[in-house]
């Protein structure tokens, strides 16, 4: 469960397309209310702005692609959210029912509380910002992990790629919130496909895929059969040790 938060903090996310001037650091980073309306549909992550130097460089690396899916709910106030992200070659995807107040996006886990969930942090919030890029989305996230506050920011368009021009107001903000610069995604990389629609019927509680199958968390000797005849993960794990020497 844990992963589903940290996927979508880290994966993380979004602004609606607000094009009016901004020019101050307050008016820049203010928190912007949207309609579920404005939401709907799928989303490209083209660009990203994080505030620690070495993750960054490691994202600029292995990140593939990002993309993420807003649908509405019948008969709920709240919205099914699909984020999935190309990562070391391997597709991660995680389907969950998230609600949409006053511009925050907060993750729905019926039983599940704060400290169950993150036990070394918080639940990460996720508020929308203004942006001059007129089809984007850009979300700021901000969670508390180890007494330190980790924040990003994320711009989404429907297109696979933005202009320099459009990047303008997210480069401000950046700065304004002691971010590192932008850095674009590969608009030319293969993205993860969707889950299948049946999937999305019943989100009560979060479903996660690797490659397109699905981890059935109740069933963990499925799950371990999965991670295990699935190169890339195996990869991956080889990978950790020169990992974390390059973060420490």
């Amino acid at each position: 469960m844990r992963f589903i938060c940290v996927a979508v903090a880290v994966l993380g996310l979004l602004s609606v397309g607000q094009s009016a001037p901004v020019t101050s650091c307050e008016s820049l980073t203010q928190t912007l209310d949207v309609t579920k309306e404005q939401v709907l549909g799928k989303w490209i992550v083209v660009a990203e702005s994080t505030g620690i130097q070495k993750v960054e460089a490691l994202k600029r690396e292995f990140l593939e692609s990002y993309w993420l899916k807003v649908t509405a709910i019948e008969d709920s106030d709240a919205i099914a959210v699909i984020t999935s992200v190309k990562v070391f070659g391997i597709c991660f995807t995680a389907a969950l029912k998230m609600t949409l107040e006053n511009g925050t996006f907060q993750i729905v886990l019926p039983n599940v509380t704060q400290r169950h969930t993150h036990p070394s942090g918080s639940v990460p919030t996720m508020n929308f910002l203004k942006t001059g890029c007129s089809d984007c989305l850009l979300f700021r996230t901000k969670q508390l992990m180890f007494g330190r506050e980790l924040s990003g920011l994320q711009l989404l368009s429907k297109r696979r790629s933005v202009t320099a021009d459009e990047l303008g107001d997210l480069k401000k903000q950046a700065e304004c919130l002691k971010l590192l610069q932008p850095f674009r995604f590969n608009s030319e990389a293969d993205l993860c496909t969707e889950p299948p629609s049946q999937d999305m019927e019943n989100l009560d509680l979060p479903r996660v895929y690797l490659d397109g199958e699905y981890l059935d968390f109740g069933n963990f000797t499925s799950v371990n059969e999965i991670m295990t005849r699935n190169k890339g993960v195996q990869n991956f794990l080889a990978m950790i040790p020169k990992l974390q020497s390059r973060l420490s």
